[in-house]
């Protein structure tokens, strides 16, 4: 049975083909564990980090509401599809692209299987 995030994969694989100027941007997800938060300012501190290698497609707000209404885009946010990723993406992890890194607003699990996710970046 073909999984969830065999379609994502074949889907990313034609738009990079059919897009060659960079659409289908390498990611990589860091997760920090061991750290704790701190709620009133909304940050964490630093543990031992892992990383994960995926891919990501920065989209519209639109689109990305569009599919997953739960997710909102405010002002200096992009979102994002992203995929490949062997954990899922949290609110405390940080996804690089290129020489840019952006802190996990929001997530969502796009049909609720994993291997799918709609992200908010800042």
């Amino acid at each position: 049975m073909t999984t969830v995030a065999e379609i994502a994969k074949e889907a990313f694989d034609a738009v990079a083909i059919e897009f060659s100027d960079g659409v289908v941007k390498t990611a990589t997800l860091t997760k920090v564990t061991g750290s704790v938060h701190d709620t009133a300012t909304d940050t964490f501190s630093d543990g031992a980090s892992t990383a994960y290698e995926g891919r990501l497609i920065f989209t519209t707000s639109k689109q990305l509401m569009d599919d997953y209404p739960a997710l909102t885009v405010g002002p200096n946010q992009k979102p994002a599809l992203a995929i490949g990723f062997t954990t899922a993406p949290e609110k405390t992890d940080t996804i690089t692209v290129g020489a840019d890194t952006y802190k996990v607003a929001q997530v969502g699990d796009i049909v609720e299987v994993g291997g799918l996710w709609g992200l908010v970046l800042e």
